[in-house]
């Protein structure tokens, strides 16, 4: 795949496109990428769960916290089954007031909060294999 915004020299080319190749990331529209913009708080949970999907498998889908926001409502449709799994696999949370803010701008804080999620699950993952194996 090949972004028309993306330059081929840019130090996160290789990497826009392997996770663009794995399905963590979509293009945002006729081919652009838009490497500068800002990323939603639901465009967040839609790219932890995918990466955590990616190397896990599937989270379940059984569950719908989202309804519990006040401003549940305000998710994009596209965004809704993504959010559910993060909430419920502790990836992401909502903010205070009940609110999860779907549209608001993810801070750098969270950004590097789903990250640690997602490694200290694969820790998590990797203890509990040795534990079974070791029994």
């Amino acid at each position: 795949m090949s972004f028309a915004d993306l330059d081929e020299e840019a130090w996160y080319d290789p990497e826009v496109c392997t996770s663009w190749r794995l399905k963590m990331t979509d293009e945002v529209n006729d081919h652009s990428f838009a490497p500068d913009r800002l990323l939603t708080r639901q465009e967040l949970a839609v790219l932890s769960v995918r990466a955590y999907e990616s190397y896990y498998g599937p989270l379940p889908n059984d569950e719908h916290p989202l309804s519990a926001y006040v401003d549940s409502h305000e998710v994009a449709n596209w965004a809704v089954q993504s959010v559910n799994k993060a909430l419920v696999s502790g990836l992401m949370s909502g903010l205070p007031g009940e609110r999860f803010a779907a549209t608001r701008h993810a801070s750098r804080a969270e950004a590097a909060l789903m990250i640690a999620r997602l490694i200290e699950n694969h820790n998590h993952e990797r203890h509990e294999l040795a534990r079974t194996l070791y029994r």
